[in-house]
């Protein structure tokens, strides 16, 4: 993108740089469009989203249903995209982060999170508070759908598709064993409650000790889990069930346990908790 170094900013904060690097990448892909915004699609600026909030850079979080997330980076073509298998456990608190970033910064008018679903199942309804928050007049809704059939092809683990589908949502219910699910959901419980996703097997009663000990016991990988960075028992090892269960009792016991691994803000924490008791 860059040419030589000049062209860089020099001793300049970040966001300078993230700018630049923008407008470039963009002069680069569509050079004869002038668009009202430009922007990244990457995964790692999740972990920048505070300090783009703090500078001004509107920032959407699109929050897709952990069941659906771990199928398409475990089954299919996920690798193709996301490169070796990791353990479930590890996508698993991967989405929960992502979460708690949503719910922590929900009010902040700079930043929105919208749900994979509803864009996909309530399209107009969602993309009506997207324009509204680009603070951008909405086409009609037909010409929106015409353009994504025609103009959008979407990248799947299970293959391309053009414009907006719902086949991609449930479609873990062909892969998962039962237990498998029950684990996943298990784990991610609070979120998924939080965020307004249905559990198929959890419910409010099972969140329980007792039942994440019994997930650890039973679990088994439904495939082989080849990343580097990881042991392969990663998803049922003790230290990693000690884990799960101290982020359990911080959630059913009173006080805020202080930030860690488990709770990044302390605003979510009590999302969370008010979540699993509702």
């Amino acid at each position: 993108i860059f040419n030589n170094k000049s062209q860089l900013p020099q001793n300049n904060p970040f966001i300078e740089f993230y700018k630049i690097y923008v407008s470039a990448l963009h002069s680069v892909i569509s050079p004869e469009k002038k668009p009202l915004f430009k922007g990244s699609k990457e995964i790692i600026s999740e972990e920048y989203i505070e300090y783009f909030l703090e500078n001004n850079v509107k920032t959407l979080l699109i929050i897709r249903d952990v069941r659906d997330v771990i199928n398409s980076a475990n089954f299919g073509e996920g690798n193709k995209y996301i490169g070796s298998i990791r353990p479930t456990l590890f996508t698993i608190r991967v989405w929960r982060k992502s979460v708690g970033i949503a719910l922590h910064f929900r009010n902040n008018p700079l930043f929105l999170a919208i749900r994979y679903e509803d864009l996909v199942l309530n399209t107009e309804e969602t993309l009506k508070n997207l324009y509204g928050f680009f603070e951008l007049s909405m086409p009609d809704i037909n010409e929106i759908y015409d353009y994504l059939a025609n103009s959008w092809v979407a990248n799947s683990s299970f293959g391309q598709y053009r414009g907006l589908s719902a086949q991609s949502i449930g479609k873990y219910k062909n892969n998962f064993p039962q237990n498998y699910t029950r684990y996943i959901e298990l784990l991610s419980y609070p979120e998924m409650k939080a965020m307004n996703y249905k559990t198929d097997f959890i419910k409010g009663g099972d969140y329980t000790a007792e039942n994440i000990k019994q997930a650890f016991s039973q679990f088994k990988e439904p495939v082989d889990v080849n990343h580097k960075l990881f042991e392969k028992g990663y998803s049922f090892s003790q230290d990693n069930e000690h884990l799960e269960l101290e982020r359990y009792n911080a959630l059913i016991n009173e006080n805020f346990p202080g930030i860690s691994q488990f709770f990044i803000f302390e605003d979510t924490y009590k999302q969370l908790k008010k979540a699993i008791n509702e």
